[in-house]
């Protein structure tokens, strides 16, 4: 018997938020959000907005421009 939680665990996750980048520690930012997006099974369609709605501060006023 596995005692592998399987799909049970992405739902436990799923409470989860979408980490926030504000311009500092962006392997970090980028590590942490590529977990979020497996566990919550983002598909790689849906990533780039996903991402555009978690930056903050200095990185938000960058993109907007």
């Amino acid at each position: 018997m596995s005692t592998w939680p399987g799909k049970n665990m992405g739902k436990k996750f799923r409470e989860l938020q979408l980490p926030v980048f504000e311009g500092e520690d962006p392997l970090g930012w980028i590590y942490r959000v590529e977990r979020y997006f497996a566990v919550n099974e983002i598909s790689e369609a849906e990533r780039l907005q996903a991402a555009s709605v978690s930056l903050e501060g200095k990185t938000l006023n960058w993109i907007i421009g």
